[in-house]
């Protein structure tokens, strides 16, 4: 993460969560979701969301469960503030 008008660059801590291959997106508030990841070698995605909030001392969050594991999925904010 790249912090504006700043040389400091910092990787925040995401603990053991796996989020290669999961869907991204930036909701109303600046928090950014991200769904499922990969769970093994395989294509095998799991079920977990997270969410990132940088103006919080830049943590993660568990998220709610998805019906079934998702690996590259796509994500996207509605006007409804919810995402889908």
């Amino acid at each position: 993460m790249t912090v504006p008008l700043s040389p400091t660059r910092t990787t925040p801590s995401r603990g053991r969560l796996n989020i290669y291959c999961a869907g991204y997106t930036q909701l109303a508030d600046g928090r950014v979701l991200v769904a499922g990841g990969n769970q093994d070698s395989g294509p095998n995605g799991i079920v977990q969301t997270h969410v990132f909030d940088w103006r919080t001392d830049e943590t993660w969050s568990r998220g709610p469960g998805m019906a079934s594991g998702r690996w590259y999925p796509s994500v996207a904010a509605l006007g409804t503030r919810t995402a889908r």
